[in-house]
């Protein structure tokens, strides 16, 4: 018989686990974000480490996403899918992050 294996999870997006969340290894999703993070240790600092950050996410929608990560992009459309611009979440040198239409 099949076993089905439940990670900790969060369905609020934005949501990220602490490192008193986890244990050494453990992972956890968020489903609304679609995000996976495990608890690692480096030279003794204990860190949550976002494990698919390379991947992008294209939200498109009227409005930009409520919890965007660095690298997500968003396609601006009406609700007729007329397109109206495509941006990239980006962060500039003063690391200040904001959308910007590509």
């Amino acid at each position: 018989m099949a076993q089905t294996i439940k990670l900790k999870r969060s369905a609020t997006a934005g949501n990220v686990p602490t490192t008193s969340d986890l244990a050494l290894g453990e992972l956890a999703m968020n489903t609304a974000d679609g995000a996976i993070y495990m608890k690692k240790n480096v030279s003794g600092t204990e860190s949550i480490e976002h494990l698919n950050r390379g991947k992008v996410f294209l939200t498109q929608s009227e409005n930009p996403p409520s919890s965007p990560q660095i690298g997500d992009m968003w396609r601006s459309v009406r609700d007729d899918n007329t397109a109206l611009g495509t941006f990239i979440y980006y962060e500039n040198s003063n690391g200040s992050a904001q959308w910007v239409e590509i």
